[in-house]
């Protein structure tokens, strides 16, 4: 079954971060449900990009949104669907493992961007759940922005550890994207 979010504006943090610290489920290890959120119109608050770019230590007078900028207002969309009644367990004690972004062309800070998000996979592994979540930025139908991250709820599987060295995933210059 798929749960689809829509807003006109993104979730308050405040307000989610308050929710996940009292919601409680189950710890055990669940199937997670297909969820999408979707923010149609997203303006660039410029005094927000301006802190978090001196923050970040961006340049504050570039007309271009950082790379990594898109994930803030992204952020509070993920958070509603770990959110959601019909995902099996809180957000709170995962762990983010893994993020990986593209950019397929310089976003301008004055641009309206609608954002998508989805639980698009998830797979057990030897120290607990995996879940990843895609996001897209797109302009008037454009995508100039995606991410995939992934984060773990950790727990017991039936997933024995792999006999050798761990492999790792080869790093990618950023420059080379």
């Amino acid at each position: 079954m798929l749960n689809e979010l829509h807003f006109q504006r993104p979730p308050s943090m405040p307000g989610l971060l308050l929710r996940a610290a009292i919601t409680r489920k189950p710890s055990a290890m669940a199937p997670v449900p297909s969820l999408t959120a979707q923010l149609e119109e997203l303006s660039i608050d410029a005094q927000h990009l301006a802190r978090y770019s001196k923050v970040c230590g961006f340049d504050t007078d570039s007309d271009y949104l950082p790379a990594t900028y898109p994930h803030m207002p992204a952020f509070s969309l993920q958070m509603e669907m770990l959110l959601h009644k019909s995902f099996p367990f809180s957000p709170i004690g995962m762990v983010h493992t893994r993020n990986s972004i593209s950019q397929f062309r310089p976003i301008h800070r004055e641009e309206k961007l609608a954002l998508s998000c989805a639980v698009s996979d998830s797979r057990t592994t030897e120290i607990g759940l995996e879940v990843d979540i895609t996001t897209e930025a797109t302009i008037k139908g454009e995508k100039v922005w995606s991410e995939l991250t992934t984060v773990l709820k950790r727990g017991k599987t039936s997933v024995k550890p792999a006999k050798g060295p761990k492999k790792h995933a080869p790093m990618q210059d950023f420059a080379e994207r």
